[in-house]
């Protein structure tokens, strides 16, 4: 018994066609122009569809915690609903747990995982170095696990200082991992965020404010100079402006392996929807944040031109009237997503 999807334009990797497929036991086994089912054949009629490989979403933060809230999706939600959507893999962040070795972090996730209805894979938060911290590297890569994650932003909570990036970079890179890399200036954002706080500006788009897009380009630029001396590899997450784009085009130019990874938001958002009245705007907090309709424009260059290399989704819902209650006086409170 097979399933047979007729009359459907197939697209791959490297084509488009008008074709029909059949899947055996999981497999697809024949595409061809026409196919003949048998009596106990599935026949599906995709005329007018397109039939494509399940997507793979390579950022999503299922079952995670910020302050004393939790995202609303976990892993059996979350799943389901990419499912529904066409996503048929995801690779989700941990949560480094202090006094935990990665190690063990990767166990409590993957316990937490259990619950997920489709394939899954785990980048590893590092958010804080020890030095038997970067000897797990190798144990990691045996256990499937092929990155690292690491914050320019966030202090006290993410953020690395360069020497402590440049030392994970390094192993990682040896250990055959790539770094992912969150890039926005942190102590410059925290100035910023106190200066528009002491003038009474909290309203969501003031966290556009606190956050130029000058400032994750130049986070960007050192990330990848960082990477450079590493000689590792080095994959720019969520990219929102043309700024940090440029410096990921000038370095694969180079020669240098650059990856840059951009959002569903900031290809169709811009920072006006943080001006939306009554707190609306605080339902698209994220960071690094909207950005300009030029911003957009760029993105879609990149992704036409490869300077941008994936889009993956960022997911981290958080239910509005918990945003709604956290931004009231402080757009700084305001869970990102």
């Amino acid at each position: 018994m097979a399933i047979i999807i007729k009359n459907g334009t197939i697209v791959t990797a490297s084509d488009s066609i008008r074709a029909d497929l059949a899947i055996r036991d999981d497999k697809i086994v024949n595409i061809a122009s026409s196919l003949q089912a048998e009596p106990s054949d599935t026949v599906i009629d995709a005329a007018g569809s397109f039939v494509l490989p399940g997507g793979i979403d390579v950022h999503t933060h299922f079952d995670w915690n910020f302050a004393h809230l939790k995202t609303a999706d976990d892993f059996e939600s979350g799943t389901r609903a990419a499912a529904v959507g066409g996503i048929t893999s995801i690779i989700n962040f941990t949560n480094h747990k202090r006094g935990n070795t990665l190690v063990e972090d990767l166990e409590e996730w993957q316990d937490k995982a259990s619950s997920s209805v489709i394939d899954y894979g785990f980048h590893i938060i590092v958010n804080q170095l020890e030095d038997k911290m970067l000897d797990e590297f190798p144990e990691l890569v045996e256990r499937g696990v092929t990155s690292i994650k690491v914050f320019m932003a966030y202090k006290g909570v993410f953020m690395l200082n360069d020497k402590e990036l440049y030392a994970i970079m390094q192993r990682a890179g040896a250990s055959g991992m790539i770094t992912n890399v969150h890039a926005e200036n942190g102590d410059v954002i925290d100035m910023k965020i106190a200066e528009l706080l002491s003038e009474q500006k909290t309203a969501p788009i003031y966290h556009a404010h606190s956050r130029p897009s000058a400032l994750e380009a130049e986070a960007t630029h050192r990330a990848i100079v960082i990477a450079q001396m590493a000689e590792a590899p080095l994959y720019v997450v969520h990219v929102s402006c043309a700024e940090a784009m440029m410096h990921i085009d000038r370095a694969r130019r180079m020669g240098q392996y650059v990856l840059g990874e951009t959002c569903p938001q900031y290809l169709t958002l811009d920072q006006s929807y943080l001006e939306l009245p009554d707190l609306e705007g605080g339902k698209y907090v994220c960071s690094p944040p909207l950005r300009e309709k030029k911003d957009q424009d760029a993105l879609w260059r990149g992704i036409a031109t490869g300077t941008i290399s994936t889009i993956g989704s960022d997911h981290s819902p958080f239910q509005f009237a918990e945003k709604k209650l956290l931004g009231q006086q402080d757009f700084s409170k305001i869970p990102n997503g």
